[in-house]
């Protein structure tokens, strides 16, 4: 087994929306959009330069003295000012990903830095060209990528950080008929689930699915009414009903929010329904509020006793884990996941004396800010750490300002690691 992933020479990856009019656009005038920019074979913004900036960016590159020159226009904006840093950011050879309200996503490679599109009346705006947008269903996604695009909240133009969807969008791309570039192509195995991830590997409605599954085999006399899963519920999934007795039963699912316990005590104290299953598939109950002095052990203690012996039932990770790894009936989700996602952790220990971090300290790179983590472990020099999702070791461009010294020290650690460490 190959427990190196050499993706060095690839710069990043991006996520990326393409609507004109802001929130408030219009569809019509979105699907136009979307079209311009599919047969352009460009990423645009839609950001026209309007009269008052003069047009005077049309078939420019976007750098720093024009961000500078939008900063003072709009007032330093700071919206404005991260997204234009992020599209300058934009390299040739980077992979983008967009979805569009037909629900497909696009995926194109980066043929060139960000310009002002040259065409005077045209929508685009800032633009870069792409070699080709090829599309891929939501079927053929990965749990991972479908859920970051369901959150509220995105910049424009958004870098992909986290390390696990960026390699799956690389996975994704290079497995697909799409990708001519085979002599570049990075072998990424899946990923080692576990019960900290798992919840995100599914989408949020496989994730409902195990739910319903597991609530049903823990409640046999119930069933669920077909007419129940079409009724938009804010508060609830779904209900299964006992015929002869008419009890209800209920549920709140999230894969990647918390489910405030708080929530649904009223009902669960007035005996609305028999039971009310509960499942955070990031395991937080309790409401998250930034800089809350309260400790959290405290909190979970409190929610410990009034949930006690209550209609509410918080269902563990463990459990609902082993029962989606182990049963009969989630056989049909595993399926599913299959392709990027796999139960079985084939592990290459980190060498003794190396540093678990989540990551780097921005500020220098030679420190680590050290937290705990399952999934993260990086190592000595900024090239070269491992990942215990993917089972191997991650090898990456790094920081270019290196001393000669540096340089010296993160060739040898590379060389140790592949000699001592892969494919053993």
């Amino acid at each position: 087994m190959e427990n190196l992933i050499d993706i060095s020479e690839i710069n990043n990856c991006w996520i990326v929306y393409m609507k004109p009019g802001g929130k408030d656009g219009k569809i019509e005038d979105i699907e136009e959009f979307k079209e311009i920019c599919m047969n352009k074979k460009v990423y645009g913004l839609g950001w026209v330069a309007d009269s008052s900036t003069g047009k005077k960016y049309i078939g420019k590159k976007l750098d720093e003295s024009i961000i500078e020159n939008y900063k003072k226009h709009f007032n330093d904006n700071e919206s404005l000012e991260k997204n234009l840093k992020n599209l300058s950011n934009i390299e040739v050879n980077d992979l983008l990903i967009t979805r569009w309200l037909d629900g497909k996503y696009y995926i194109g490679i980066v043929n060139s830095k960000v310009y002002y599109y040259p065409e005077e009346d045209s929508k685009l705006g800032w633009v870069c060209d792409v070699e080709e947008w090829f599309e891929f269903n939501e079927k053929d996604m990965p749990g991972d990528i479908v859920g970051r695009f369901s959150q509220r909240r995105h910049w424009t133009t958004q870098r992909i950080d986290n390390e696990r969807i960026k390699l799956l969008l690389i996975k994704i791309f290079q497995e697909s008929k799409y990708n001519k570039k085979k002599s570049k192509t990075v072998k990424i195995p899946k990923i080692s689930l576990n019960m900290k991830n798992f919840g995100t590997a599914l989408n949020y409605m496989d994730l409902e699915d195990l739910i319903y599954l597991y609530i049903k085999k823990e409640n046999p006399d119930y069933i669920l009414l077909p007419s129940q899963c079409k009724i938009s519920k804010v508060k609830y999934e779904f209900e299964l009903i006992e015929p002869k007795t008419q009890r209800r039963i209920t549920c709140q699912v999230k894969n990647r929010e918390e489910v405030d316990y708080k929530c649904y005590l009223e009902d669960a104290n007035k005996g609305t329904f028999e039971k009310i299953y509960l499942f955070s598939g990031i395991g937080r109950y309790i409401k998250y509020i930034k800089n809350d002095n309260e400790k959290l052990d405290e909190k979970m203690e409190q929610m410990r006793k009034e949930i006690n012996d209550s209609r509410l039932k918080i269902i563990e990770q463990d459990i609902i884990f082993k029962f989606f790894k182990e049963a009969k009936e989630t056989e049909i989700l595993r399926r599913r996941i299959e392709k990027y996602y796999d139960f079985k952790i084939n592990e290459v220990k980190a060498p003794e004396g190396w540093t678990k971090v989540t990551r780097w300290n921005t500020k220098d790179k030679k420190t680590y800010k050290a937290k705990k983590d399952e999934n993260y472990i990086f190592f000595k020099c900024d090239t070269l750490h491992y990942n215990k999702e993917f089972s191997s070791f991650i090898k990456t461009k790094g920081n270019n300002n290196k001393t000669k010294d540096e340089i010296e020290e993160q060739i040898y650690i590379e060389e140790l690691v592949k000699k001592e460490w892969i494919n053993r």
